[in-house]
This record gives structure tokens, sequence and C-alpha cells, in this order.
């Protein structure tokens, strides 16, 4: 999940990670753009999405509620 930050030109300002059992959770809280001050969050959150081990992935940004994603079994990504 680090690297996906990275690769993405973002900078990890806090990190959380709490687990139970076979299950943890990451809070992580960045900042930095890429190129030009836009950073693609739906390329991000796929990318974290994707990772080995990840299940789902949210992103607070914006709206409320918005910014669920989910690794649906076989591989496939859904949002």
């Amino acid at each position: 999940i680090t690297e996906t930050f990275a690769q993405n030109e973002m900078n990890i300002l806090q990190q959380l990670n709490t687990s139970r059992g076979s299950i943890a959770y990451n809070v992580v809280d960045v900042a930095g753009a890429a190129a030009g001050g836009v950073t693609d969050f739906k390329k991000v959150q796929e990318m974290m999405t994707m990772a080995e081990g990840v299940i789902s992935s949210r992103i607070i940004f914006g709206t409320p509620g918005m910014g669920y994603a989910k690794k649906l079994e076989g591989g496939e990504y859904f949002v």
C-alpha cells in the first residue's frame, strides 16, 4: 500500500494499522499530488484494492459515503 502512494507521488502523513485475527485495516492520511497538482484517486484506489491481501478500500474525500471499492473473487475490480 505504501508503494502505491509513492508511485503516485503522495506522502504518508500518518498511518494507523489495527488487526483482529486474520483481518486488519489501515487508515492512512496522505498529502501531495502528481504533476499539475491533480491526483487520480480512482487510479490510486484501484492499485490499492488490487494489491495482494487487500479485500476492499475506501477513500474519504469530497462527498461522504463515496469512494468504496472491492476486489471480487476471481480478481475483478468493483467500484
